[in-house]
């Protein structure tokens, strides 16, 4: 399940605030000697490497922007390494409370009752993580309540999608260098078999995240390649274009964050960038604050579900470029800028057209506090390949409200979707998330759309939802 956030703020203002410290009190010093006396001593600390405090400020700063910029780790800890601290053989019924990766003492039911049943799942991805494969696996359930809806239809909607994924370094197994496969795939169940709720109220976006439909689907299947460095790698396969381009860690998890589509991504850009398909990712860091991400995909409406191989031949592409600058705002932690730009010639019902047109991009996010962020988000692209033409939203996310167990968190957000037809259609959105169990989240959100641009003749609506993710 994708993270929320990479908690960098407490380490990085402490380093940060020790470099400065350390400049300060000895830089003007050492340039008064050696102005007076240029001699050895002084010209030794002239030339003196930065102080450790200030390394891993900028050594931190690059993990952030890492981060940010989608780069996956491959090269982990050696095999021995990971042999050593799992057990020799699997024991698939010893109970061992939290799941992979959760932080303790976090929930407010510790363990939860009936955790036990998730033990043999969770000994054996963590006996094979030691042999190699990471695991990934949750379950997520939204169910939503519309005040009122197209006539017909019956005013609410859920969804329940099971989520798994596999990650193995190459370089464990064979003398290939520094590679990884990653492999994942979701089953998705309408609840109740109901149309989305999007169409019952007369939008053209979701507003759950997800449509609701009954479909099991190759998400992603593919390879990353260190190529030299650890600053250059490049992806190819079957890849979600929205883990590399686009990325907000406040506003791009329907798991965890916002559910409404113009705050879970966007659906201002085209099909070649909302669809799992073909493509390839090229990432390059070429500093500790910069990066530079670019892929090429071919869109297909079979590429959503399958390997979306019949896809390739079709003409189709979508090619895009992005660029974002991290810096370090004060009294606060890593932020970032980016900028982005794509061409395509697909439109949003995959079909191949003559030209080819642009898209742009640009997302500001800021960590104004260790538990609180900000972001405002644009995106636009031509009409002829999307329905909607422009986008333009913000928000905030706040983590750890009340200090307490369970760490309740809060993000507000909204803004405008324009259509390339005409007509434009706002948004506000608010969620509150707990962690009621060391494997469980729970969250109620709330939705309000003054006028939705399929139904304009009828009343605002409001919508209520409530969602439990369940990690293995």
């Amino acid at each position: 399940m994708p993270s929320e956030r990479t908690r960098w703020p407490r380490r990085l203002a402490g380093v940060t605030a020790g470099g400065v410290a350390w400049f300060v009190a000895h830089a003007p010093l050492a340039a008064t000697a050696q102005d007076a006396h240029p001699d050895d001593t002084s010209v030794a600390a002239a030339q003196a490497p930065p102080p450790p405090q200030a390394l891993d400020a900028l050594a931190l700063l690059s993990e952030a922007t890492r981060s940010f910029a989608g780069f996956r780790t491959v090269d982990g800890p050696a095999m021995s390494v990971r042999l050593a601290e799992t057990a020799d053989t699997l024991d698939l019924l010893t109970y061992q409370p939290g799941s992979l990766g959760s932080e303790p003492d976090t929930a407010f039911i510790d363990p939860m009752p009936g955790e036990q049943l998730l033990a043999p799942a969770r000994n054996l991805m963590e006996w094979s993580a030691g042999r190699g494969i990471q695991w990934a696996a949750y379950d997520t359930t939204i169910y939503q309540w519309a005040s009122r809806s197209q006539p017909g239809t019956p005013g609410h909607a859920g969804i329940n999608r099971f989520q798994l994924g596999a990650t193995a370094n190459l370089g464990d197994f064979f003398d290939w260098g520094k590679t990884i496969v990653v492999a994942q795939g979701r089953y998705s169940s309408a609840i109740g078999g109901m149309p989305p709720l999007a169409s019952q109220i007369g939008s053209p976006y979701s507003v759950d995240a997800d449509f609701s439909l009954t479909q099991l689907s190759l998400l992603r299947l593919f390879v990353t390649q260190q190529l030299g460095s650890d600053t250059l790698l490049l992806t190819v396969g079957k890849v979600n274009p929205n883990d590399y381009i686009f990325t907000n860690p406040y506003a791009g998890d329907e798991t965890s964050q916002f559910i409404a589509a113009p705050l879970d991504g966007t659906d201002a850009l085209p099909s070649g960038f909302n669809n799992y398909t073909l493509g390839a990712v090229l990432q390059w860091q070429p500093s500790a604050q910069t990066y530079i991400n670019s892929a090429l995909t071919s869109p297909g409406a079979g590429a959503s579900t399958g390997t979306g191989v019949s896809e390739i031949g079709d003409g189709g592409y979508w090619l895009a470029v992005e660029g974002g600058y991290v810096f370090d705002l004060p009294g606060g932690g890593p932020s970032r800028w980016l900028a982005g730009a794509s061409l395509t010639n697909t439109d949003m019902n995959f079909n191949v057209l003559d030209g080819n047109y642009a898209s742009a991009w640009s997302i500001l996010h800021a960590e104004l506090h260790p538990d609180l962020g900000t972001f405002v988000q644009w995106s636009w692209s031509d009409p002829e390949v999307d329905s909607i033409q422009m986008e333009l939203m913000g928000g905030l996310l706040w983590t750890d409200i009340l200090g307490t167990k369970g760490g309740l968190t809060m993000g507000l957000g909204g803004g405008t979707s324009v259509m390339s037809g005409g007509g434009s259609q706002e948004i506000v959105e608010l969620f509150f998330r707990t962690q009621v169990a060391p494997s469980v989240q729970f969250s109620i959100d709330f939705q309000y759309i003054p006028q939705t641009v399929d139904a304009p003749q009828q009343d605002d609506v409001f919508l209520f939802a409530i969602r439990q993710t369940l990690t293995f």
